[in-house]
């Protein structure tokens, strides 16, 4: 628990500090409550709690059974004097191991910073209030209620800072948040179950050091594994659950604890050592020799002038750590034994087969412990020591016992750095993983100021190699009722569905360590892995996707046989995958990853197709029937019928999609209109997955669903207009070929016909097309210039004019339509004229009537009588009637006869020749009686009157002397 005195830090505030008890980076902000010198997890919490109301931060201390009291004081100094102390260090190392790798996994899902992850736990942690004590209950010893309580922290936690994260979701992450809480709750349960006497003892201590730093640095590279979507972050969950499992925190909290007694803090030794970590590369085919200044970070005060690294202080020896290293002063020798200090172990062989190192003026000497007596403290050396070297050592010579070097590795040290050399050696003697090195950092030139430190070395495993067997791979989908080309699919245990098996044999070469795996991805979701075994009887594995890979773990399969891997796609999909691999040797927290190699998979389609019972074909073509109807007209798009009452689209599709084999919905239904010669479809909108074709017999109409349920086909069928062959009437037939196809398969939606498997019969409807009749053109002949109506005159007196019009169809096939001409009756009946023709019809068009008789190539004839002088207009119109149907008639063209005005002879009658009186004029009305020409009315009449010579003779009109004309 980190002491804010003893730090120098404010009181109010502080990040990235060190736990001066565990030794362990604190990388939670906390705050110290009101009046209270001291800062620990549960001053923050009591602090919250305060804020959010009033005694609300008592009562939470009250459920952990402490009061505001405690908060005030160094639980780690008046352990022996203050009733709580013990509570106070077992409940905050536990919340500070909640904290330190809750905020780690919150800031890496929530992608926020440490401090906002950090504030995000502990107002979670607080708004439990009394119930906080749940996270500490272990009353079953198994820490179930702990571990469901701190699951909600880690989840509510998560989403307080990014409300768009599924925690609930299967996936990487709801895995991580399993294991993390599992594993804290491992330590919590460990810290829990201390008695005050064991707080007393310090066995906190090594727990609390294992969750705030070991679980901590685990935690924060799987986390960044899973953000990242590595490969590896399936495989290092399952390690971070296995490592911090009850039964490993114990003996983790062991080692930790033994480490914290070797390097504690001397006050009055004036070197202070710093804890490192490096990491060295595994050996190919020759040594790795790397070397690390680990005396960077230790410093040496004297004389109060604080110095530090290799200039102040010299690397006097190092060696492997374990719970039995020792470092101290010999208190007596001869040429084969060391005799130790009073106080090294009474235990008979602990340091058997550890390496020691003896510190002089002469530089170190280096032997190993061949047998020890734990009651004389003598330790007997492998090898003698020379007289110079006893000479060198004296009875007083500092000492360090560690782990004899494994096989693979040599420690040196240069230019006061340490040498590490890595050498090939067979995969059964190589050293891998973590080690802890110990090390003696002495006063540059004086071995008799000395301090012993601690740095961790990573030891990388060799990278393994695989390879597949080849670089390509073609396979047949998997269909029931195989054909050409395919396989009958298989089915695995406890996984609905069937599947196609591709044999992808691959060579490992190497091994995975522990823990290592293998990774496989590009495989389709749902598809499985199986792998065969090298143990004869044995079965072989069904491996499921984890996240987005497939893993075989070398701890699940340590007897995988890796030639005999197959692939399982559901066996309603295919395609192109391009399958992955990776190989990862694993030992303990050290990976080491091979390359990654692929290879092309392609499973060739192969559509199910419908699968039909006996009368289905019937029934499909009754409802294909119902949705096309009966009659439709000539030259007139139609629509298919669909309704409320007769829903025959919905049902023609529902029913096909009930008889799709596929039984995962991978398959979308198609259809296929096959449509007479030259009739048209077209659609109302525009629709991807259709293809409309026109051939020389047929025209093809293509329509592809572009979803599982084929509502989109039904859209479609909706959305299309079918038009007849242009002037076709009679009967036609309306062909619908239906089937399936595989929806990834099809380009743009639509597929090939190699991928579109049909029902080999199709559904035959008969539509009936009424004929509809076209508008005739109507052509009419102007009258020649030199026309003279005389030359029509009859002997009866009247006219029979020829009238040149045609009706023209515009009908292209046979039967031909009839042609009729109709002529307007108002004008005939203006002049006293009729029709000359075999029979008329009296119609009436847009309010006027007309005379309707039947066309024919020659002209007809128009009776007019022969007192028409002037010019005679009238209507004329063609129709069309189309095998009975409606008539339709074209525009109305005018016809002129240019009749003309011709002279009548006039008669005329004399009066009377006397009678009249001398100088008095004489009417002409008198005198002659003048009948018109027929047909002319007098007033269009002139009268030629002559007169003798003689002056005495004259006319006039009304007064008005008529001129005298030669």
């Amino acid at each position: 628990m980190p002491e804010a005195t003893a730090l120098g830090l404010s009181s109010d505030y502080f990040v990235n500090a060190v736990d001066v008890t565990t030794l362990a980076v604190v990388d939670s902000a906390m705050v110290s409550s009101t009046g209270s010198g001291y800062i620990t997890p549960i001053s923050t919490i009591y602090s919250q709690a305060e804020v959010a109301g009033a005694s609300g931060g008592e009562a939470l201390l009250e459920s952990l059974g402490l009061n505001p009291f405690d908060l005030t004081y160094d639980p780690s100094a008046t352990i022996a004097t203050n009733a709580n102390a013990a509570t106070m260090l077992r409940t905050g190392a536990s919340l500070l191991t909640m904290v330190s790798n809750a905020a780690a996994l919150v800031s890496s899902a929530g992608a926020v910073s440490g401090d906002e992850a950090v504030r995000s736990v502990f107002s979670q942690i607080a708004a439990l209030g009394n119930s906080i004590n749940d996270l500490f209950d272990t009353k079953d010893t198994t820490g179930k209620t702990s571990q469901e309580k701190f699951t909600a922290v880690l989840k509510s936690s998560i989403t307080n800072v990014n409300s768009s994260i599924d925690v609930e979701t299967t996936s990487s992450l709801t895995d991580l948040i399993t294991s993390t809480s599992n594993s804290v709750t491992a330590v919590t349960t460990a810290l829990q179950k201390l008695d005050d006497t064991a707080i007393k003892a310090g066995a906190h201590l090594g727990i609390a050091a294992t969750g705030q730093t070991n679980l901590l640095a685990s935690l924060k590279s799987t986390a960044a594994l899973v953000a990242a979507g590595d490969p590896s972050a399936a495989a290092a969950i399952q390690d971070l659950t296995r490592a911090f499992t009850s039964a490993n925190v114990e003996t983790l909290a062991a080692t930790s604890a033994a480490k914290l007694a070797f390097n504690t803090q001397d006050p009055t030794n004036p070197i202070r050592t710093s804890a490192d970590s490096v990491t060295i590369s595994a050996p190919v085919e020759s040594p790795v020799v790397q070397l690390f200044d680990i005396l960077k970070n230790d410093t040496i005060t004297f004389a109060g002038v604080t110095a530090s690294g290799s200039a102040a202080l010299d690397l006097a020896a190092v060696g492997i750590f374990t719970a039995n290293a020792r470092n101290g002063s010999i208190t007596g020798s001869s040429a084969n034994t060391i005799t130790l200090e009073n106080s090294a172990s009474a235990t008979a062989n602990v340091y058997a087969g550890m390496s020691i190192t003896l510190l002089t003026n002469n530089g170190p000497i280096s032997r190993t412990i061949s047998s020890y007596d734990g009651t004389s403290k003598v330790a007997t050396l492998n090898t003698a020591l020379t007289v110079s070297e006893q000479t060198a050592m004296g009875n007083t010579a500092s000492y360090l016992i560690s782990k004899a070097l494994p096989s693979n590795l040599e420690l040196a040290i240069v230019d006061d750095q340490l040498q590490i050399t890595n050498r090939p050696a067979t995969e059964l003697s190589l050293e891998v993983g973590q080690l802890d090195l110990v090390y003696v950092a002495q006063k540059a030139g004086d071995p008799s100021i000395a301090k012993t430190g601690l740095v961790t070395v990573n030891v990388l495993p060799p990278k393994p190699s695989i390879a597949f067997a080849s670089n390509t791979i073609i396979a047949s989908e998997a269909v029931d009722g195989v054909t050409s080309g395919a396989q009958a699919p298989v089915t695995a245990a406890g996984h609905p569905g069937d599947f196609t098996v591709v044999d992808v044999p691959l060579t490992l070469t190497g091994g995975l360590g522990l823990t290592g795996t293998i990774q496989i991805s590009g495989l389709p979701t749902g598809a499985l892995l199986q792998v065969g075994s090298t143990v004869d009887g044995q079965a072989p594995m069904i491996i499921e996707q984890r996240v987005k890979f497939w893993t075989i773990s070398q701890q699940d399969a340590p007897s995988a046989d890796w030639s005999s891997l197959k692939v399982l796609i559901p066996s309603d999909l295919a395609g192109d995958y391009t399958l992955s691999a990776i190989a990862t040797a694993r030992y303990g927290g050290l990976a080491s990853q091979s390359s990654i190699i692929s290879l092309s998979l392609t499973v060739t389609p192969s559509a199910d197709g419908l699968i039909l019972a006996s009368g289905d074909a019937g029934t499909l073509t009754a409802f294909f029937d119902q949705a096309v109807p009966d009659a439709v007209n000539e030259d007139t798009s139609f629509a298919l019928t669909s309704s409320e009452t007769t829903p025959a689209i919905d049902q023609l599709i529902n029913a096909l999609h009930l008889r799709r084999g596929d039984s995962d919905g991978s398959e979308f239904l198609g259809l296929k209109l096959e449509l007479p010669k030259d009739w048209l479809a077209s659609f109302t909108s525009s629709l991807a997955g259709s293809i409309i074709t026109v051939q020389n017999d047929k025209t093809m109409v293509e329509l592809y669903a572009t979803d599982a349920d084929a509502t989109s086909l039904k859209v479609a069928l909706a959305a299309l207009r079918l038009t007849a062959a242009l002037d076709y009437s009679g009967d036609a037939t309306v062909k619908l070929t239906a089937g399936t196809f595989e929806a990834t398969n099809a380009v743009n939606g639509i597929p090939s016909p190699a991928n579109f498997k049909a029902l080999p019969t199709s559904f035959n409807i008969n539509v009936t097309v009424a004929p509809v009749s076209d508008t005739p053109f109507i052509s009419t002949s102007p009258f020649a210039e030199n026309w003279n109506q005389e030359t029509y005159l009859r002997s009866d007196g009247f006219y029979s004019i020829p009238v040149s019009v045609k009706a023209v169809s515009t009908d292209t096939v046979t039967p031909e339509e009839t042609l009729y001409l109709a002529v307007g009756k108002a004008e005939l009946d203006a002049v006293g004229a009729s029709l000359n023709v075999p029979a008329v019809t009296s119609v009436t068009l847009e309010g006027k009537e007309y005379l309707r008789f039947l066309a024919s190539d020659e002209p007809f004839s128009i009776i007019v009588p022969s007192n028409v002088s002037e010019l005679l207009t009238f209507s004329v119109l063609a129709g069309a009637t189309d095998q009975g149907a409606d008539f339709v008639y074209s525009s109305a063209q005018t016809v002129s006869i240019p009749f003309v005005g011709t002279p009548k002879t006039p008669s005329f009658a004399i009066k009377a020749t006397s009678g009249y009186s001398e100088d008095l004029g004489v009417a002409l009305s008198d005198l002659l009686f003048i009948s018109p020409g027929e047909g002319r009315e007098l007033a269009t009449h002139k009268v030629f009157i002559k007169l003798p010579a003689d002056p005495g003779y004259a006319l006039s009109k009304s007064g008005v002397a008529i001129a005298r004309t030669n």
